[in-house]
């Protein structure tokens, strides 16, 4: 399936937010878990496919979102927004259906084992249950193999989103695995239990 995996977690996002256009400098994200640093670019494969890359690239694009300054970072032609605040992580999450809203993704002070579940703002939105979200923290400090290459220092997280309709919860869940000063090396989505997308740093 010819798909970006943009489509869900990584898709254009247009809504939720306010888009400044007094940029200003920012600040320095070398040494962090999520590089912001305009114009840094990535490239990631797609399912295992080396054919489909899809180039991710820091734009310095400024939102803000709950009280939060967000940077934008567009994947193919997708675009999303990340923000990094002390020590905590978050993205703007689009759904399919609905207002976008802020979830976390990493908290880099807290221990393996952490979780936290948190009922994101979903200003008119016509949801009649709230969207939960829960971060847990699975592994920190641990070395992984991605494509030849063998990161140091990563954070493995896993965020499930709990969105309920009607009639039943829908749960999706991703996994992110973090290497300090180079960002997101993997993204791995799930649907019961089933890891069906998967997004890996190719170099």
């Amino acid at each position: 399936m010819k798909k970006y995996f943009l489509l869900l977690i990584i898709i254009a996002y247009t809504t939720g937010c306010k888009k400044s256009n007094d940029q200003g400098p920012a600040p320095d994200y070398s040494n962090s878990y999520l590089p912001l640093n305009t114009g840094e670019t990535r490239s990631y494969i797609h399912n295992g496919d080396n054919s489909e890359r899809i180039v991710s690239k820091a734009t310095g694009d400024l939102h803000f979102q709950d009280n939060l300054m967000f940077y934008g970072v567009t994947y193919g032609t997708g675009e999303t927004y990340y923000c990094q605040s002390g020590h905590s992580y978050y993205m703007i999450f689009s759904p399919e259906f609905g207002n976008d809203f802020t979830i976390p993704i990493l908290d880099d002070s807290e221990p393996a084992g952490y979780s936290s579940a948190t009922f994101p703002s979903t200003t008119n939105s016509l949801d009649k249950e709230p969207v939960e979200t829960e971060l847990t923290i699975i592994e920190t400090g641990i070395s992984r193999k991605i494509n030849g290459t063998t990161y140091k220092d990563v954070v493995h997280t896993s965020v499930e989103i709990r969105h309920p309709d009607n009639e039943s919860e829908n749960s999706i869940i991703y996994d992110f695995y973090f290497s300090k000063g180079i960002g997101l090396i993997e993204i791995d989505k799930t649907n019961n239990e089933v890891i069906y997308d998967i997004l890996t740093l190719a170099h």
